[in-house]
C-alpha cells in the first residue's frame, strides 16, 4: 500500500501489513551496455534536486534510455530536460513535492 507523503515525509515508503512504514528500493538496469551519452546539463538538473527526486529522475533517464538508446537528452524551456528521438518523448519537472513526467 503506498501512501502520498506530509510535507516532510519520504514519498518512497510504503505501509507493511502491520502498518509500519518501510522505504522502497527501486532499481532499474539496463540490459547490457548503455550507448547514450549522458548530457551535463541533465545531470546538472538532476543534482540540483534533493535526494528522493534525484532517485526518480534517474530511474526515468534509465527507462527512456533502456526503450530505445537512440534517444537523445537535451535541455528546453531555459532549464528543463527533454528527452528526444524524432521530436520529444518527454520531459522532466521537478517541483516541491512531486516530479512531473511529461510525455
Amino acid at each position: 500500500m503506498l501512501y502520498r507523503p506530509s510535507a516532510q515525509g519520504d514519498p518512497w515508503r510504503e505501509a507493511d501489513e502491520c502498518g509500519r512504514s518501510q522505504h522502497l528500493e527501486t532499481t532499474i538496469e539496463l540490459d547490457g551496455e548503455s550507448d547514450f551519452s549522458p548530457d551535463p546539463r541533465v545531470d546538472s538538473y538532476i543534482e540540483s534536486l534533493p535526494a528522493w527526486q534525484q532517485t526518480v529522475c534517474r530511474e526515468v533517464r534509465a527507462l527512456v534510455h533502456a526503450a530505445d538508446p537512440e534517444v537523445t537528452e537535451t535541455i528546453k524551456r531555459t532549464k528543463l530536460p527533454y528527452f528526444v528521438l524524432e521530436g520529444n518523448i518527454c520531459a522532466l519537472l521537478a517541483t516541491k513535492d512531486h516530479v512531473n513526467v511529461f510525455l
